[in-house]
């Protein structure tokens, strides 16, 4: 979980970069040139959005099981679940 973690911190890092690198080149060009910059910055904040929502749906759909889990064996289950004291936990 913490290599999954490490890798999404990198990933929005390199998606951070592409942004200010795009947003830099917008406000640096003029005439037509600034309308497709502007348009390579309006593309790329709908591609951001759009791996965001789907990583979210994907690790939704990962801890339901997992939840679920902690459901059927009880809350003092969930209180001693690693991942939830990593998160800041739950008070049993």
């Amino acid at each position: 979980m913490m290599a999954e973690r490490e890798k999404m911190m990198a990933d929005m890092k390199a998606a951070d970069q592409r942004l200010t690198d795009l947003v830099t080149r917008m406000n640096s060009a003029s005439g037509a040139e600034k309308t497709t910059a502007t348009a390579a910055v309006v593309t790329e904040i709908v591609a951001q959005n759009r791996a965001m929502h789907a990583g979210m749906m994907k690790m939704q759909q990962g801890m339901m099981p997992h939840m679920m889990e902690h459901m059927q064996e009880g809350t003092t289950s969930m209180a001693a679940c690693p991942m939830m004291k990593q998160m800041g936990g739950m008070k049993p």
